[in-house]
């Protein structure tokens, strides 16, 4: 079977700088990847030439076997490809529930405009959406906060339902940019917990961005080491935690 997520020789420069230099991975479907990394490596880069956010200069990009490098934004994210990101893009004004609610919309079967008119179609549709948004939040724990407007909770909650959101779209490529800040001990037992699960039963690749390098190794099996822009390791996260290069990365 088909890598979920193809790179080969990805590079993204910014006029001289070469912010990703010549990368190359694959995650498999149900894989787990996890990147690690000093500020400035190159981390966050990557992930938004995935999503399309910045061209690459070079290289390609696959997802199940479609080569997607010149697909703008909206195409990527509507074949599957979801981000959460490390500075919180949430609609603040909006109730959890209606957060969650829009990552359906990636999927739902209408479009766009119909929304503004509420014909019995869409009705049907947003009733169906907000049933599995609310069965999503049970899981996640927070069915006792879809009502509350999400500016009003803490950074850890809104982490929970930035993730929430994103697996509403049912996502073939799911990228969580420092999902663990602000969460505590319990909070993080619970999120490896969960993702597993949801990955069990929608069989999505997923690529994660974090400094908390413990609490990566227990949700990923696999790892990469970044620094200036390139892979300097990668492996199972013990080894390339071991590696010296690795480690000399974040001693300087």
């Amino acid at each position: 079977m088909a890598p979920a997520l193809s790179i080969h020789g990805l590079t993204v420069r910014f006029g001289g700088l070469t912010a990703v230099s010549n990368v190359s991975l694959t995650v498999e479907n149900g894989g787990q990847l996890g990147i690690i990394g000093p500020n400035g490596a190159g981390k966050s880069t990557l992930f938004h030439a995935i999503t399309g956010r910045v061209r690459p200069a070079a290289g390609r990009l696959m997802v199940d076997e479609r080569d997607v490098t010149r697909w703008p934004m909206y195409r990527r994210a509507a074949s599957g490809i979801v981000q959460t990101f490390q500075n919180i893009q949430l609609f603040g004004s909006l109730s959890v529930l209606e957060n969650v609610v829009v990552g359906g919309h990636l999927r739902a079967a209408y479009p766009a405009v119909l929304g503004f008119f509420g014909p019995p179609r869409v009705r049907r549709i947003e009733c169906q959406l907000a049933g599995e948004a609310r069965a999503l939040l049970g899981r996640l724990e927070l069915t006792n906060m879809e009502g509350r407007r999400v500016s009003e909770l803490p950074y850890a909650v809104q982490k929970r339902v930035e993730v929430a959101r994103a697996l509403m779209t049912r996502p073939r490529v799911l990228l969580l940019d420092e999902p663990a800040t602000g969460m505590n001990d319990y909070e993080k037992g619970f999120f490896v917990e969960i993702v597993r699960e949801m990955q069990r039963e929608l069989r999505f690749a997923l690529v994660v961005i974090e400094h908390d390098v413990a609490f990566l190794a227990q949700l990923v099996e696999r790892m990469v080491a970044m620094s200036f822009g390139q892979i300097i390791a990668q492996g199972r996260p013990e080894s390339v935690m071991a590696e010296p290069a690795v480690v000399e990365s974040y001693t300087g």
